[in-house]
């Protein structure tokens, strides 16, 4: 791997991303763009103009086939470490936002300036010309491999509170991640699911997406399930690491186009504790020959019944990232789903047996208040599914 530094100017490394196109924010292992709120959004250009330290920028450095006016050959940027840095920047010198009525005021040459609530098109021409001109420091990757992407991305964010989440993100590997974040901007999770701006946040529709690949694994015997935890999601992050085979990916993206075929607007019941379950029943469905218009007639049904004392509803609750309340979710759904279907089960037997014995364990959970242990943040994300 090669490093070096190039000093580009912020307006510089505008024009590359907006008008050139060879900067881009596509890292899949990357964190999710729009985590900052307005006020941290507003102290950096703050602290561009007071002197502070910027942290550096990091950018993988190729060729990927682009050229010139003159048909010279080009070299694209990625970043790897400094979107919210840079995208924030970018959107503030389009005066999409105006600076944050806390931030303090600059000094400049004995000078002050009273920048809250300004966009920066309001702001004083040096002031803009200081912003514009303002060098990070930037470091360009060349001839690194996945791998080390991957292990630079983490290294760099090993003490900024990335969540458990984001660290199964970088587990995954390149190539998974991408395959990952390319069925979250799709029809099913960015317009049927139903995520707050905290969860987004959270990342919790990857952690949801990830929760369903481990169930649906589960019921091919190729994993053990402990929970669905955070904590365990980062695990079977690992475990895969780009080992996802072909078969997998293409069940995975037929689950995920079905539910699309059927569903055509947000669901208020597709929430985090219940989409990873849904998905493993319609992977129920397409082994059925159910059709994916029927199969919403279904959830539509399911969801309508569902009241703070029904059976279901008793997996929901706090600790729902445990075994026993997953399997409790499954096996009520599972009997919904194959009662409406009347599909004969030769297992129904054992589905009943399994559903007492999770009614026991659910006897003996306690439903006091929540430990702050690992899975607290589970928690805050699985609320009641109408709650």
């Amino acid at each position: 791997m090669k490093k070096s530094t190039i000093p580009y100017t912020v307006m510089q490394l505008k024009k590359m991303y907006e008008k050139s196109g060879i900067l881009d924010f596509d890292c899949p292992i990357q964190r999710r763009y729009g985590m900052w709120d307005d006020y941290k959004k507003s102290l950096l250009p703050h602290s561009m103009l007071v002197g502070f330290v910027i942290p550096p920028l990091y950018f993988t450095k190729e060729n990927k086939g682009t050229r010139d006016k003159k048909n010279r050959p080009v070299s694209n940027y990625s970043c790897i470490d400094g979107q919210h840095r840079l995208r924030s920047l970018f959107s503030f010198i389009n005066d999409e936002y105006a600076l944050h009525p806390e931030t303090p005021e600059v000094e400049i040459d004995g000078e002050t300036y009273e920048i809250a609530g300004l966009k920066f098109s309001e702001l004083p021409e040096e002031i803009q010309q200081m912003i514009n001109g303002y060098v990070f420091t930037n470091y360009n990757l060349e001839e690194c491999t996945d791998e080390e992407i991957e292990e630079m991305f983490f290294r760099l964010n090993n003490g900024s509170g990335l969540s458990k989440t984001q660290i199964a993100n970088v587990k995954l590997g390149m190539n998974l991640a991408k395959f990952v974040k390319e069925i979250l901007a799709g029809k099913f999770f960015e317009d049927v699911c139903h995520f707050t701006p905290a969860q987004y946040r959270r990342a919790a529709d990857e952690k949801t997406l990830l929760q369903a690949m481990m169930l649906l694994d589960v019921k091919d015997g190729d994993y053990e399930l402990t929970s669905i935890s955070e904590g365990q999601v980062t695990k079977y992050a690992e475990k895969l690491h780009d080992s996802y085979t072909d078969e997998k990916r293409e069940r995975l993206l037929k689950i995920v186009k079905y539910l699309e075929d059927g569903f055509d607007q947000k669901e208020k019941f597709m929430k985090v504790v219940n989409i990873p379950i849904f998905m493993y029943m319609a992977d129920e469905a397409i082994n059925n020959d159910i059709k994916a218009e029927d199969f919403y007639k279904w959830f539509e049904i399911f969801a309508d019944k569902y009241n703070p004392d029904c059976a279901y509803a008793q997996y929901c609750s706090t600790g729902s990232v445990k075994k026993e309340k997953v399997e409790g979710r499954i096996s009520v759904m599972s009997k919904d789903f194959r009662d409406y279907f009347k599909l004969n089960d030769n297992n129904n037997e054992v589905e009943e047996t399994e559903m007492e014995e999770s009614d026991e364990s659910s006897e003996q959970v306690t439903e006091s208040k929540t430990p702050l242990t690992d899975d607290f943040m589970d928690d805050l994300d699985n609320e009641l599914p109408f709650c």
